[in-house]
């Protein structure tokens, strides 16, 4: 059916100001192929995940520790959140930074440009490994996992 997948706006560079947002419909397609501003394009496939396993990858988001980065000197939040979710993390609740392990394990994490992040166990989050799983399997990765966390 025809529904809003998102909403995009622009940065003018004349004027900047980013546009109002304008929503993006699906209009009844299994795949959009929308052209970036740059040159770039983004494939959006509008049917991919099934719209029970949509709720409950989002409802399963809300069990997981989640991080908002500031930036600038004003300190101002930046307009998305972050979770961090690893096959190979043993504990939860570890997210906080870099550099905090304690006893004898540690987590895999991440950090650039002053941005440090640990991540928590993807199997904390059943719905969420299920999908990282079915995803790994699908483009043949090693072992059927991701090196790189799912975040």
């Amino acid at each position: 059916s025809d529904r809003c997948i998102g909403k995009i706006r622009f940065f003018d560079q004349e004027t900047e100001n980013y546009s109002p947002f304008r929503k993006i419909f699906s209009n009844n397609q299994t795949s959009i192929n929308l052209q970036l501003r740059l040159g770039g394009k983004f494939l959006f496939h509008s049917c991919f995940v099934l719209e029970n396993r949509r709720h409950s990858l989002a409802e399963s988001v809300k069990q997981c520790k989640i991080r908002q980065y500031c930036f600038g000197p004003s300190e101002y939040p930046e307009p998305r959140v972050h979770v961090l979710l690893h096959s190979d993390s043993t504990e939860k609740n570890v997210s906080l930074t870099m550099g905090e392990e304690t006893g004898q394990y540690s987590n895999p994490g991440y950090q650039y440009h002053g941005v440090q992040l640990k991540s928590e166990p993807l199997s904390s989050v059943s719905p969420i490994e299920e999908f990282a799983y079915d995803l790994a399997k699908m483009y043949s990765l090693p072992d059927k996992k991701w090196n790189i966390g799912v975040d």
